[in-house]
């Protein structure tokens, strides 16, 4: 009966682990779709602006040069990064490209930095795909659907909802501070890396506690 007792109350505790790195897995990619999603309200907007002053025809050729570039260097370079890296530590990696792409679009002054940011964005899909398979694993098989659909469901929301915030921050800040709402996105994704840190400590401490159960 003892045993019993200890197993549920391991089990409980296992759960209650699983949902927690659930959550933060969600939360981290819902902060990071928000800065992603978030840009395309405002973006052909700044970049037909002064001082870039493109025409349609140019941010058409800047947008496929970034899908490509993240094509090329962000989803191909998912196998190198896993021979060094724990899956949410490259997720990480993937947020910071976004963050360091606003950041940069954020006080770009010449077409040369708008494309230098995208260069930095190439590793921005490796977030959404990684914590996807992640959230993915940490499901039972007979929540799968579910897991997936609530992503689909708060992505759908974020759109609605981001697009709507960042050309209302765009139309107030373009006064004193073209870029502000692309640093507003940065820090969506500065909140994001905050979630999937402590995730990925959390993971930490879970194997040593495992290793030293095993010794």
């Amino acid at each position: 009966m003892e045993k019993q007792t200890i197993q549920s109350d391991i089990n409980r505790l296992k759960n209650t682990v699983i949902n927690g790195d659930a959550s933060l897995s969600a939360s981290g990619d819902s902060s990071d779709v928000t800065s992603f999603l978030g840009r395309i309200g405002t973006e052909t907007i700044y970049q037909m602006s002064e001082p870039f002053c493109w025409s349609a025809e140019k941010v058409g050729w800047y947008g496929a040069a970034r899908t490509i570039g993240m094509m090329v260097f962000g989803v191909g370079s998912v196998k190198v990064f896993q021979a060094f890296l724990p899956d949410v530590g490259i997720a990480i990696i993937g947020v910071l490209s976004y963050a360091v792409c606003f950041a940069l679009t954020a006080f770009a002054n010449n077409s040369s930095m708008l494309y230098i940011a995208a260069a930095a964005s190439s590793f921005g899909p490796l977030e959404s795909t990684i914590i996807r398979s992640v959230a993915s694993s940490l499901t039972d098989p007979s929540q799968q659907g579910a897991i997936f659909a609530a992503f689909a469901s708060v992505e759908i929301i974020v759109n609605l909802l981001s697009n709507v915030g960042t050309s209302a921050i765009y139309s107030v800040s373009v006064k004193f501070m073209r870029g502000f709402v692309f640093l507003v996105l940065s820090s969506f994704d500065g909140i994001s890396v905050i979630f999937l840190v402590v995730l990925l400590l959390g993971w930490k401490r879970e194997e040593r506690k495992t290793t030293v159960v095993k010794i």
